[in-house]
């Protein structure tokens, strides 16, 4: 089932900074951390998993080890849900959303 949770990506492609804005009913706890999971469907050196830690002001923040080029798995959540797309990169913001299964 759908857990009406959302999540709006901004990458910074200079600094490799992060930001995330989560969107979730008021049921659902926000973590402190979110693991943001990105995976190249052949080249696994191109492989990234950041820590986004949750700031004062609710949005999460985290940082790329390296730029992001061509097909990427995404992968957002916690313990207890993952919000996952496919994307071609760069660019510079991304919405996921929580889909039934």
């Amino acid at each position: 089932a759908s857990l009406g949770i959302s999540a709006e990506l901004q990458l910074d492609s200079v600094t490799g900074e992060i930001s995330a804005t989560l969107v979730s009913p008021k049921s659902i706890t926000t973590p402190e951390t979110l693991t943001l999971i990105l995976s190249h469907p052949t080249l696994a050196k191109q492989d990234q998993s950041v820590v986004l830690t949750r700031r004062a002001d609710g949005h999460y923040q985290g940082m790329l080890t390296h730029g992001l080029q061509g097909r990427h798995y995404i992968e957002l959540g916690n313990a207890e849900w993952r919000l996952r797309s496919t994307r071609d990169f760069p660019l510079d913001k991304l919405t996921l959303v929580h889909e039934q299964h």
